[in-house]
Parts: structure tokens; sequence; C-alpha cells
């Protein structure tokens, strides 16, 4: 048996510019979907990051929320808020301040202009409430507390893309 050098050549010749051209097709296609679903992953975990703090400070407004409504609902039946159940409203009402506090400061990371501007313009308006009954502070502070919890769920469903 005798090999044709120049016919094994000839199929040399025409299979590797096809051999090159596949892998180099194959090479840059699999780069293009790799660097395609590395932005997609960067993208839906800084969504993810960004719900979380939204998540996290409708968490903290609520709780905030809880406190003047507990002693709202005390006050209507006549009487006042356990001791035990008023440290653990006040707890969670100071620990919901404080994420506000710490997310206007870290939120220019995450949160919108405009919700940042919102949490601003809550902590001011909470800080200068003015009365002179415990009962109109409650009253005032549930409503601001209300008031910010609804826009700023809105601007949080606005930023994330999920509006209803």
């Amino acid at each position: 048996m005798t090999f044709d050098w120049n016919q094994i050549s000839n199929v040399l010749t025409s299979l590797i510019p096809n051999i090159v051209t596949g892998l180099a097709s194959g090479g840059l296609s699999a780069w293009i979907t790799y660097r395609l679903a590395f932005r997609r992953f960067r993208a839906e975990k800084w969504w993810e990051r960004r719900a979380d703090a939204y998540s996290g400070i409708v968490e903290a407004l609520h709780n905030s929320l809880k406190f003047a409504d507990t002693n709202i609902d005390y006050m209507q039946k006549g009487s006042e808020v356990p001791p035990e159940k008023d440290a653990v409203v006040r707890k969670a009402a100071q620990a919901g301040h404080d994420e506000i506090l710490r997310s206007v400061n870290v939120g220019k990371l995450f949160l919108s202009p405009a919700a940042l501007n919102r949490l601003t313009r809550f902590l001011e308006e909470s800080e200068n409430i003015k009365s002179e009954m415990w009962s109109d502070y409650l009253e005032k502070d549930y409503g601001l507390t209300n008031a910010c919890l609804s826009e700023f769920a809105q601007l949080a469903r606005e930023d994330l893309g999920t509006t209803r």
C-alpha cells in the first residue's frame, strides 16, 4: 500500500483552514457568551443588593411605625403599654431609626437620589416634631412615618423596575 502524499497534502490543506476557522469562531463565541453571562450575573447581583437595601429600610420604617401604633392602640384602650412590650417596641424603633440613619450615609451606593432625599426629609421632620401632649406626638410621628413608608415603597418599586 502506497500513500499518495500529494493527495494527503491536498486534503490537509483544505481541512486546516476549516479547523482553524471552526476553532476561532468557537472560541470567539465562547468568549462572547462568557462576557454576556458575566455581565448579566453582575447586573442581577447589583439589583439584589439594591433590593436588599430598599427592603431593609422598609423594615426599619415599619419598626418605627410600630412604636407609635402600639402606643396609640393602648391609649385608645385607656391603658398603658406593658413595660416588657414597651421595651421591645422602643428597641425595635431605635434599631429602625439607626438603620435609616445608616442608610442615608451608606445608601448613596444603592439608593436613588429621590429615595435618599425622602429619607433625609423624614429624619428632619421626625426630629422636629413639636407637641405639648404625648398623644399628639404619637399621632404626628405615626403620620410622618406612615407617609414616608408609603412614598419610599413607591420610590423603591420605581427604582427597582417593579412599578405596579
